[in-house]
């Protein structure tokens, strides 16, 4: 095919395909316009809300001398093993 015929072809698909687009974007801005335009909801009174309430005892982080551990160490296991 000569080069002329293949640019004329390229530019009328470029022009198809910025036709669609714009198209395209035109349908979703409508699309979000009456989106925007429905009622808002109405606002929540947050003082209504029930809130979360600290416990009484701090939680076990995991940290220190006395955390929980879900399995003896070593030297326990071994302790352990000697006195049974």
């Amino acid at each position: 095919m000569p080069p002329v015929v293949i640019f004329a072809l390229g530019i009328v698909g470029a022009a198809a395909l910025v036709r669609w687009c714009s198209k395209e974007v035109r349908r979703v801005n409508a699309e979000l316009n009456n989106v925007r335009a429905r009622a808002a909801v109405e606002p929540v009174d947050r003082n209504a809300l029930p809130t979360l309430k600290r416990d009484r005892k701090p939680a076990n982080t995991g940290r220190g001398k006395n955390s929980f551990r879900s399995f003896p160490r070593k030297r326990e296991s071994r302790r352990l093993a000697q006195a049974s």
